[in-house]
């Protein structure tokens, strides 16, 4: 792992952000699983599960392979490999989008702008929000921010960490897949290898999440010990096996229910009424920025402690 890459790159996601749409390689990666798609949901069930564990394993390779290439191409100048290794790790992250989107949420919620709230709510999740009540975008808007600070930042800087430039671009290829294909239903058997294969490199990340945003919570001064409990009782209340490690915990620092209509509930020790407060929003990302900036101090310990 390159220390002042990381460094650099962090620095441009937290102050400039996304790159646009048409600069963005995974905006490009979403392309390329789109142009999959229709040639994925061809065949019996059987064709498409074969045909779901070939893109799961052939993209994200072929994008590794690219990306490697073009760093290989660019070594004769080293400053112009360095500034592509930068615009693709940065790439890899989006710490500064998720919190963004977070706050749009939460402005429209203060400016009463209902409409507006749930329209901005589809940024952050795939829940249905076009009848979500206040309490409930709160509600989903603070169990997104517990998810994906794990899914969105932990994650890839813990590959970056442990397989460099290759393996976050592996795990990002992924995590997109499952995002567009990973889900029941239509995608039932043709995104099965991708749920499945993100679910796997997830399962570690997610976590060191739980574990960091508990210490994150200890400095905060919040009720850890009752969070521990919730988290030991409720983590695997989830679909997905990684999901509910954050989101429990999250849930247990902030005194909250987080829930999703049918499908779980976390820290049901607490009244549902704790999630009204649109406070919950900012509260909860400061836990998950935070929690953020704990793995970038570990991640520099580990590299000077090998130095």
């Amino acid at each position: 792992m390159d220390i002042w890459l990381l460094i650099v790159a962090l620095a441009i996601d937290l102050t400039i952000g996304e790159w646009p749409n048409k600069f963005h390689p995974v905006v490009w990666i979403g392309n390329s699983i789109s142009a999959c798609k229709k040639w994925m949901l061809m065949g019996s069930p059987a064709a498409q599960i074969r045909k779901g564990q070939v893109i799961a394993i052939g993209l994200p390779t072929c994008w590794v392979m690219i990306v490697m290439a073009i760093d290989e191409l660019l070594g004769s100048v080293s400053l112009v490999q360095w500034i592509f290794s930068v615009w693709v790790l940065t790439s890899m992250f989006a710490l500064s989008a998720l919190g963004k989107a977070a706050m749009v949420v939460h402005r429209h919620l203060s400016a009463n702008q209902l409409n507006e709230a749930r329209s901005a709510m589809r940024a952050l999740c795939s829940r249905d929000s076009s009848s979500l009540t206040p309490s409930e975008m709160v509600n989903g808007t603070v169990a997104s921010i517990a998810e994906n600070i794990s899914d969105s930042f932990i994650a890839p800087l813990f590959f970056y960490m442990i397989f460099g430039l290759p393996g976050v671009v592996f795990y990002r290829v992924i995590n997109t897949l499952d995002a567009m294909v990973g889900y029941r239903g239509e995608w039932e058997y043709a995104g099965k290898a991708s749920a499945k294969l993100d679910d796997i490199l997830n399962y570690i990340p997610a976590r060191i999440t739980a574990i960091l945003l508990l210490l994150v919570g200890f400095l905060y001064k919040k009720d850890c010990a009752s969070a521990w409990n919730i988290y030991q009782r409720d983590r695997h209340n989830t679909p997905s096996p990684n999901g509910g490690h954050p989101m429990s915990v999250m849930a247990g620092l902030l005194e909250m229910q987080i829930v999703k209509k049918g499908v779980y509930t976390l820290g049901g020790c607490f009244s549902r009424e704790g999630s009204i407060g649109i406070e919950k929003i900012n509260q909860a990302w400061v836990l998950a920025l935070m929690c953020g900036f704990s793995m970038i101090a570990l991640c520099v310990g580990w590299v000077v402690s090998f130095q």
